[in-house]
């Protein structure tokens, strides 16, 4: 689940970065005053036996991992998934940094034994452990409140049972009984953890630093609809799920009530997997149902040659949401290009937007900052020159931190059928429409198999499908069906590394491009078009946005035609 660990890992730095536009430090207000970074809180939840506890701890240290490597510029071997810590500046300049993590397990708040054993019903507390009726909620429910206080500046600390907050100078082995109300202080938090060999839970045995940036906390219930559970879900900043088939959960469970001494054969470990474990695992997955914002497959890699899928938003209106990733736009600053850039914008993404010719870029791009709030950059390449590509790409990802989407848009019409048009001319158009564009996906691709992920658009044509009438262009034509089945090619390829790719083949676009088309030309266009017109550039922005996004994670190799049934006839 490498991968799986990987997005997890790409997505809290997102979140974080979005929360944290300063991370090398306090922000300052505008009265100067500092700012304490905000922390980002996780809630992931899911059944016993669904790999919650790695989850949390290989994406902590992930994070760790990322955050104590040098600057990714600094060493040509540096960790790629490092480039997502660069904060960019805009002149330039980055900081480094990123967020410390800590994984924190609701294991803690299981009631301990001998509170079980005084319950009425203590044969059944005892056999049926792990039950949500045998944890603490309560004290669940106030760390996560205690975590969010510990952050936040004149704000009481609602500290439950087992949670205590700790001087600079005490250490963290000290009072670990108090449940009294602790004011909110630069100490750690010390929180219970449970030790498995005396199968009871250790009263402060986790201390929580100040500086802690990012807290994932896992347990079976943090997601579910009961009291007092419920409120977790407004307390915290991000909501995973994880999903496991039941046959998976009762293999791994057993395996470890047999490691734990609870059973001391597999047969009785499975049963009391499933049970105990099994029946609180189906509780979770129907009280958290509709709870979550990501959904996450937990799966065995070694039992089958299927890949896990990735996590996946409930929402589909997060799911299209592109906020701290940075996308490059080729033909940026026209036409399809410009509207592509801003539905893209609207979506949250930072924008690399590159021209060959254009006075009014800076322009344009400052249209898109005034109106969207994102970051938007401009860079004058010239498509047909691969090392002014690579140069461009290299630079974007310097001056972003990080590259998650490349549109390869450029463009340019032939002037002539096949037999008349000059060489000259088509050797630009070649160059410019299938060349530009694998030069694109060539530089954009070595970054994204460095980082394991990565999605990129070529921007074909209906004309790939059709030999569209009445205009002569075989060579445009030829460029444009070369691009859809480059697209196709590069989807195989690049699949086996989490890569994605695919074209869009637009149909009659009103645009300058088409501008210059005479009048009766036009009227054969919309003859032939089942919607008699041409579109609106902005009409194509959905499904750039739908490919650009999370929405799309199964969608790879395809050729989406926004044609007005023009290749429908």
């Amino acid at each position: 689940m490498d991968a799986t660990y990987h997005q997890l890992a790409e997505r809290i730095l997102r979140r974080w970065s979005a929360l944290n536009p300063n991370p090398s430090g306090s922000d300052v207000g505008a009265d100067d005053a500092p700012r304490t970074r905000p922390r980002l809180l996780v809630a992931l939840a899911g059944p016993p036996g669904c790999g919650k506890t790695t989850i949390a701890s290989r994406v902590v240290g992930l994070l760790d991992e990322m955050r104590a490597k040098p600057h990714p510029h600094a060493h040509p071997h540096a960790h790629p998934h490092a480039l997502a810590l660069a904060h960019a500046h805009a002149d330039g300049t980055q900081d480094r940094g990123g967020p410390k993590a800590l994984a924190i397990s609701a294991d803690g708040f299981h009631l301990p034994l001998a509170t079980l054993r005084a319950l009425p019903n203590a044969a059944e507390a005892l056999a049926r452990r792990g039950a949500p009726w045998t944890f603490d909620a309560a004290a669940a429910v106030s760390l996560v409140r205690a975590l969010r206080a510990q952050r936040s500046p004149g704000i009481t600390r609602p500290v439950g049972p087992r949670i205590t907050a700790a001087d600079d100078d005490e250490d963290c082995n000290g009072d670990r009984g108090s449940s009294a109300p602790a004011e909110n202080k630069p100490g750690p938090l010390l929180v219970p953890t449970f030790d498995h060999a005396i199968k009871d839970p250790v009263p402060g045995g986790l201390a929580v630093p100040t500086d802690v940036d990012v807290c994932i906390l896992e347990g079976n219930y943090l997601l579910c609809d009961e009291d007092p559970w419920r409120a977790i879900v407004d307390l915290v900043d991000e909501r995973w799920l994880v999903r496991v088939d039941p046959e998976l959960a009762v293999r791994r469970v057993a395996k470890r009530h047999l490691a734990a001494g609870i059973e001391d054969s597999m047969d009785k470990a499975v049963r009391r997997a499933r049970g105990n474990d099994m029946v609180n695992g189906r509780f979770v997955m129907e009280k958290s149902a509709g709870r979550y914002d990501l959904l996450v497959e937990s799966v065995e890699e070694a039992q089958s040659i299927r890949a896990p899928k990735p996590p996946i938003e409930d929402s589909v209106f997060k799911s299209l949401r592109l906020d701290g990733r940075t996308v490059i736009i080729t033909g940026g600053v026209g036409g399809i290009g410009y509207q592509v850039a801003r539905g893209l914008a609207e979506a949250g993404a930072n924008l690399a937007l590159w021209y060959r010719t254009s006075d009014g870029a800076g322009a344009l791009a400052e249209t898109i900052r005034r109106d969207f709030g994102v970051r938007v950059e401009t860079y004058q390449v010239d498509v047909r020159d691969y090392a002014a590509v690579e140069a461009a790409v290299a630079r974007a990802v310097r001056d972003f931190g990080r590259l998650d989407v490349m549109v390869a848009n450029a463009g340019v019409p032939s002037k002539a059928g096949g037999l008349d048009d000059r060489l000259e001319d088509w050797e630009h158009v070649r160059a410019t429409d299938f060349d530009g564009a694998y030069y694109c996906l060539r530089a954009a691709g070595l970054v994204f198999r460095e980082q394991g992920r990565g999605v990129a658009i070529v921007t074909a044509s209906m004309s790939g499908h059709a030999a569209n009438v009445p205009q002569e262009q075989t060579c445009y034509n030829a460029c444009k069906a070369g691009c859809i089945h480059l697209a196709k090619s590069l989807a195989v390829e690049w699949a086996k590394w989490g890569g994605r790719i695919n074209s869009v083949s637009p149909g009659y676009i009103d645009t300058v491009m088409s501008g210059d088309c005479p009048f009766e030309m036009k009227e054969e266009w919309f003859g032939l078009t089942p919607l008699r017109r041409d579109a609106d550039p902005r009409e194509l922005k959905g499904i750039y946005l739908y490919l650009a996004s999370d929405a799309s994670t199964f969608t790879t190799g395809a050729d989406f035609v926004i044609d007005g049934g023009y290749t429908a006839r």
